[in-house]
């Protein structure tokens, strides 16, 4: 991210590497269209910064071992009134529950490398989280909060939603170019769904009849028909959303 200092705004180096972006800083001209640009920048979530004149790492491997230090995103189970967190740093691999009410948290537990999102299925007793780092999907009983099992899906599992009215988990699989649905209860993969490069974040329309699908560095958005298991559109919407990875729809449908 650049900033304003004695030595002028500054370009930050991207590396991807086990689904989190490193950067390092190298100080340039301030008034470079490049400095503006990086200013414009906020990768805060995803970065490990090399502090000038310090070089201390920030980057997750730095915390101490099986605590979670960095937690996104959340889903609000509102039968049981509890959020549950997946902790995306290196060394938890864990999802935290909490007590919505009290803010206590309710368990830790383990699940694969790296999650990155969870869901939960449609009857309401599974919860389902993507793995990145060892391509899975992990299946934890959401009354016991027991694990049953993990799935093996494509490569770099990063979004994941349940559909509404069946039995059916969407898992987005980055590296694969592909959709893969699985059902929560059996633990099979049902389908295999080919789509443009990168997909990521993911939502599903109320009636469980349509899925949408950000695709990582092309801003572009997959619609797919769900029963059909095809895609029926891609839309654009513009460079500047190139970097999205999660997507919402409106109350209004």
């Amino acid at each position: 991210r650049g900033g304003k200092g004695e030595g002028g705004g500054k370009i930050v180096l991207l590396l991807l590497r086990s689904g989190y972006l490193s950067a390092a800083e190298k100080p340039i001209a301030d008034s470079t269209p490049v400095a503006a640009a990086a200013r414009r920048t906020e990768f805060t979530p995803f970065l490990s910064l090399l502090q000038r004149n310090e070089f201390r790492s920030t980057h997750p491997d730095t915390e101490e071992p099986g605590k979670a230090s960095n937690s996104s995103p959340i889903l609000f189970d509102a039968s049981r009134n509890r959020l549950y967190v997946v902790n995306l740093d290196s060394h938890s691999h864990s999802l935290s529950i909490l007590d919505a009410a009290t803010d206590r948290k309710i368990a830790e537990l383990p699940v694969g490398r790296n999650p990155r999102s969870v869901s939960l299925a449609a009857r309401g007793s599974r919860i389902v989280v993507a793995n990145m780092g060892d391509d899975s999907v992990s299946v934890l009983d959401a009354e016991s909060l027991r694990p049953l099992g993990q799935v093996a899906v494509g490569d770099e599992p990063y979004g994941i939603v349940a559909s509404p009215g069946a039995d059916e988990v969407f898992v987005a699989c980055s590296r694969a170019d592909a959709l893969f649905v699985l059902d929560p209860y059996s633990l099979k993969v049902l389908a295999r769904i080919p789509v443009e490069p990168n997909p990521r974040g993911l939502a599903i329309s109320a009636d469980g009849a349509r899925l949408y699908v950000t695709h990582f560095f092309s801003g572009r958005v997959s619609v797919l028909d769900c029963r059909e298991r095809k895609v029926l559109a891609s839309i654009s919407t513009g460079r500047d959303s190139n970097m999205a990875q999660s997507l919402v729809i409106h109350p209004d449908g």
